[in-house]
């Protein structure tokens, strides 16, 4: 009588990119906070904000070498986290980058307290970052997207 050896193999799960946490690619951490940081820098380093001509704050992205406008960067990274907040349960307390944005945009006095509350604010969202998949942070942007569209749409009726 032969004996029979069963053998056994592990079945392993297909690598689906989108399961993959953020905290594995910091890369992508990066090129959110690194803008926010480049102007609270700047603002804390030199008291400026670069301004367009027509009086706009803007900011240079290293990454793709384009001027953006401040106030809508911030703002959207707000609204992202806004959706996170409403869906994941928790508290980031967006406010002290709102309040940035708007004193941005409306050319007020950027205090020292204004970039310290930032700072914090982008502790508390890196925290919440590291713990994203890639997929819900990208269905996180889709959102905020369509939520803007549907907002100008509604401006535009």
């Amino acid at each position: 009588m032969m004996a029979s050896s069963k053998r056994t193999k592990k079945v392993r799960k297909p690598w689906n990119p989108d399961n993959a946490l953020l905290k594995t690619q910091p890369w992508r951490i990066k090129a959110l906070f690194d803008p926010l940081l480049a102007i609270v820098d700047q603002l804390e380093c030199d008291g400026t904000a670069d301004i367009q001509n027509d009086g706009t704050a803007v900011f240079k992205d290293v990454v793709d070498g384009y001027w953006y406008e401040s106030y809508t960067a911030i703002m959207g990274v707000v609204d992202v986290f806004e959706i996170h907040e409403k869906r994941a349960g928790v508290v980031i307390d967006m406010e002290p980058l709102r309040r940035l944005a708007s004193k941005l945009k409306n050319d007020v006095d950027i205090l020292l307290c204004d970039t310290e509350d930032c700072r914090a604010c982008f502790n508390r969202m890196h925290s919440a970052t590291l713990r994203m998949t890639v997929g819900y942070a990208s269905g996180l942007i889709r959102d905020t997207q369509i939520q803007e569209q549907v907002e100008r749409l509604k401006e535009a009726a």
